[in-house]
């Protein structure tokens, strides 16, 4: 029924599917556990922000640290997307010059 063909892509019922191989499918997976991290990490860092600026009455602090942290958050899984589907050093700083 499904079987990899030689040059690695996918194949059901004598369908090769472009683009979808074991490799790929790994990348799948690591992006998506890269990004359920990051996620978790942003909201520890906002809970921690926001327990220790809550006896502040500054609300401008509370934002400007919501914001950082979410633009920290943005830029690693920039970086860390680019850097998981992008073996060639070549190719990675094209799309870094890219985005």
């Amino acid at each position: 029924m499904l079987s990899e063909v030689a040059d690695s892509t996918l194949d059901a019922f004598g369908v090769h599917f472009v683009g979808l191989s074991a490799a790929n499918g790994r990348k799948l997976l690591l992006t998506i556990g890269f990004l359920v991290a990051l996620h978790l990490v942003g909201r520890l860092l906002r809970a921690l922000a926001r327990a220790i600026l809550r006896d502040r009455d500054d609300v401008r602090a509370r934002f400007w640290s919501k914001q950082a942290i979410g633009i920290v958050v943005t830029l690693l899984s920039i970086v860390g997307i680019i850097s998981i589907w992008f073996d060639d050093p070549g190719r990675r700083a094209s799309v870094f010059g890219l985005v």
